[in-house]
């Protein structure tokens, strides 16, 4: 299956929620996703693991950056990750696929990605 009748099982479904609420409150602030990029430990804590995120990123819904900020900064700053491991300085951002693939599933970030 691929495309919008893809079924999304929990894992991937919660990364999905969570990323796209980021996302839709970025947008709402007006301000660059990467500022409210969830990290693997918050993606974690709602039930998505590596595989969910990186199947979000092979579909290209979702890219992953290295954060690089040290306290002091005013922003968030970030790096393409050097290689595909994740760390717990990865996040990830919602690419504009994966904000209308959110959409197609009615995850567009207006209601909690807990719930």
């Amino acid at each position: 299956m691929s495309g919008n009748s893809e079924r999304l099982r929990n894992g991937k479904a919660a990364a999905l929620a969570r990323l796209a609420h980021a996302d839709a409150d970025a947008r709402r602030a007006g301000r660059d996703a990467r500022q409210l990029a969830p990290n693997i430990g918050e993606l974690r804590a709602v039930g998505a693991g590596e595989k969910d995120l990186r199947w979000l990123m092979r579909r290209r819904y979702a890219t992953a950056l290295t954060e690089l900020t040290r306290r002091g900064d005013k922003a968030r700053t970030f790096r393409e990750p050097a290689g595909r491991a994740f760390s717990e300085n990865t996040c990830f951002v919602l690419t504009y696929a994966g904000r209308l693939f959110a959409r197609s599933r009615r995850l567009n970030g207006t209601a909690s990605p807990a719930a």
